[in-house]
């Protein structure tokens, strides 16, 4: 009776919060300023042309109603249809998910060739000025948003100095590698392309190290608590001794 007692609250418990953030959602579409109308068909757009937008997309609904029609679709897997591209949603978030795949293995390669040495090396320098500035680092990394770095990076290493691109994932006058893994690194190796190589490793760069930074913290914070600990038993006493 417990563990079903403990099941029910935790169902319950999900349903609520799939539900608020449903609500949540739904709620930031709505409260944008931008008009979606003006920001897809533009601003000569004739009354029968912004009519027929706002009947695809429901807008001309009742508030409730298109709530409604947004949960039933989501419940369906119909994660509706993009403005932008005019495409189901569900179909771009397919396209996009061999870019997040690449970008995530490329911040965890950083976060683990960067945060594991920096943890030890904090731990062999307790007290010492490295030892100072990887716990700092640690700290900045763990509590500045991700988005807000992001926006740092772009400004500086982009605008200000020019040292890598921007945005997309490829030069606009390299040719995309031929697709066999959708990873543009990958896919550029296994072509032998070294110019669309070059290009996809320099788009991944500020992406890479803004997305792991938080990662790189944490890991660095937990090995130099994992080396403090082993280097405060009784058999590395014996051992330095």
């Amino acid at each position: 009776m417990r563990f079903l007692g403990f099941l029910t609250r935790r169902i319950v418990g999900i349903a609520a919060v799939m539900v608020g953030v449903s609500i949540i959602t739904f709620a930031i579409s709505h409260v944008i300023p931008a008009d979606p109308v003006a920001a897809a068909l533009g601003d000569h757009a004739t009354d029968q042309q912004i009519a027929a937008f706002r009947a695809e997309y429901h807008l001309d609904r009742p508030l409730p109603e298109q709530y409604l029609t947004y949960v039933v679709g989501l419940a369906h897997g119909d994660l509706g249809r993009s403005i932008r591209t005019r495409r189901p949603v569900a179909d771009d978030l397919f396209d996009s998910f061999p870019a997040t795949i690449e970008l995530s293995l490329a911040a965890l390669i950083v976060a683990i060739l960067v945060g594991i040495p920096a943890g030890v090396w904090s731990a062999i320098s307790r007290g010492r000025l490295p030892d100072h500035l990887v716990r700092v680092g640690s700290l900045i990394g763990g509590s500045i948003p991700v988005f807000w770095l992001g926006l740092i990076v772009i400004g500086l290493f982009y605008y200000q100095l020019g040292w890598f691109p921007g945005g997309a994932r490829i030069d606009n006058f390299v040719a995309p590698p031929p697709s066999r893994t959708g990873l543009f690194v990958v896919d550029s190796l296994l072509a032998g392309d070294l110019v669309a190589l070059r290009s996809s490793l320099l788009h991944l760069v500020l992406p890479a190290l803004t997305l792991g930074y938080f990662s790189t913290a944490v890991i660095a914070r937990m090995t130099r608590s994992s080396m403090l600990e082993v280097l405060g038993q009784d058999y590395m006493r014996t051992a330095r001794a």
